[in-house]
């Protein structure tokens, strides 16, 4: 049911609409389709609050799904697109780049919970890649090489007790040349 003005047999200017299913938006129309500012609240609880373009969610906003997460920022085309924020209900948060709906370029990650503290640098399609930096809960701290949210390639570990490992990674493990600098002074170095 919409209700609100009519322009040449089509939905036009600011009005409501509410269909079967208890969905409801709320906000600017063009054209029949939402464009402009708007509020769409969905049957099962999901909010977004922002811009809308041809019916898609386009320009600034925030959605928020209930006991999911939340995301504040742009929208292209109905997907995020550009710089935003994502709050998960998992206590995970990222801050940066978003392309196609997923993590992008540069941007910073924090972590609540697991064994991950904070992860700033590159990212690919929404995991770890490229070159980054990252804090653990033990207190390691990795700086290099990702490829598919797992250390790879060079980087250099400077774990808790001190002791430095630099070298290569692979699958998140020492693989191949590296040297190893322990606390008393003792090095090791391989292939």
């Amino acid at each position: 049911m919409y209700e609100s003005p009519w322009e040449n047999g089509e939905m036009h200017g600011k009005g409501k609409c509410t269909k079967a299913n208890g969905d409801q938006y709320l906000g600017i129309w063009k054209e029949s389709s939402p464009s402009g500012e708007g509020r769409y609240t969905s049957a099962d609880g999901n909010v977004y609050e922002g811009m809308w373009k041809d019916g898609k969610l386009h320009g600034e906003g925030k959605h928020t799904r209930p006991n999911e997460n939340v995301y504040v920022g742009r929208w292209e085309d109905g997907q995020k697109n550009g710089f935003g924020q994502i709050t998960w209900s998992n206590r995970r948060e990222y801050v940066g780049s978003w392309k196609d709906d997923k993590e992008h370029r540069e941007g910073l990650f924090r972590y609540m919970s697991g064994n991950v503290k904070v992860y700033r640098g590159a990212c690919q399609d929404g995991k770890r890649h490229g070159q980054g930096r990252c804090a653990y809960v033990n207190g390691a701290v990795y700086e290099g090489g990702w490829k598919d949210d797992k250390e790879h390639g060079r980087g250099k570990c400077t774990y808790a007790n001190g002791s430095v490992y630099e070298g290569v990674w692979q699958d998140r493990k020492e693989h191949g040349e590296g040297k190893l600098t322990y606390t008393n002074g003792n090095v090791y170095e391989g292939a």
